[in-house]
């Protein structure tokens, strides 16, 4: 998680770490087959908010969630922000329909009930999104604007396509342009990076470009798809690098 605050034309992560009590951690997967869990879970998330706006005196204004923020629609075989993204020749998991769904939860129920092993845990690559779904319910709910975004997407409108994040280089190469479209020296990115929240770097990258797309006005930012229902949201780095300085991409 990264929670950014815009003040002077500039867009500067909050110190969680060393400023604000940790937020909800996620649950795992198992957690994410029971309703009950996934709405404790968001529940928490919307009460931590409300007291990161309270006790910092700061007014939240848009939530970048790197999930999908709905099923995909009975009549599709891959949701309109998915298959936008795959004409753009970026990669996605397919969320699947409210129907498919419940047949993927349910082959995942009865392999923990046969006692299968978790890292054998069928459609584990998509359960994560049902916590996604209720995320997006929860905050919005409770009044909170949020929107889809996807990491990997943001890093390739940032022109960042040589080696995988999870590598040194591929982290190096992403940190260094990240650093050009914020306005910060590779150093001050990465003690803003130290300091901003928990989880491995390249996660808090990741969270920190997705805050940065929350920030953005509407002409600076590109949609895969059809807003507001199913729609990937990017920065549209043609028009900000182009005609902005990066010390003001944020004002």
């Amino acid at each position: 998680m990264s929670v950014c605050e815009l003040a002077n034309g500039r867009l500067t992560p909050i110190p969680l770490r060393r400023d604000f009590d940790q937020p909800p951690a996620g649950r795992g997967t198992i957690a994410a087959l029971n309703p009950a869990e996934r709405s404790e879970f968001a529940k928490c998330v919307v009460q931590w908010c409300q007291l990161l706006q309270s006790e910092r005196s700061v007014r939240v204004k848009q939530i970048a969630i790197d999930a999908p923020s709905d099923y995909c629609s009975p009549n599709l075989t891959r949701r309109l922000s998915e298959r936008a993204l795959g004409r753009a020749g970026i990669s996605c998991f397919a969320t699947p329909t409210h129907r498919q769904f419940k047949e993927k939860i349910q082959k995942s129920q009865e392999h923990l009930r046969r006692g299968g092993e978790l890292w054998k845990l069928p459609n584990a690559n998509q359960l994560w999104m049902l916590v996604g779904f209720t995320l997006f319910d929860e905050l919005r709910t409770a009044g909170l604007k949020c929107i889809e975004t996807y990491p990997h997407a943001i890093i390739r409108e940032l022109k960042c396509t040589g080696a995988r994040k999870s590598t040194a280089d591929g982290l190096n190469e992403q940190m260094k342009r990240a650093a050009s479209v914020l306005g910060y020296s590779l150093q001050q990115l990465s003690g803003h990076l130290g300091l901003m929240g928990f989880g491995s770097r390249h996660d808090k990258l990741d969270a920190l470009l997705s805050a940065w797309t929350a920030s953005l006005p509407e002409k600076h930012r590109k949609v895969y798809g059809v807003a507001p229902g199913d729609a990937i949201v990017v920065p549209r780095t043609s028009v900000i690098c182009g005609t902005m300085h990066p010390q003001s991409l944020h004002a």
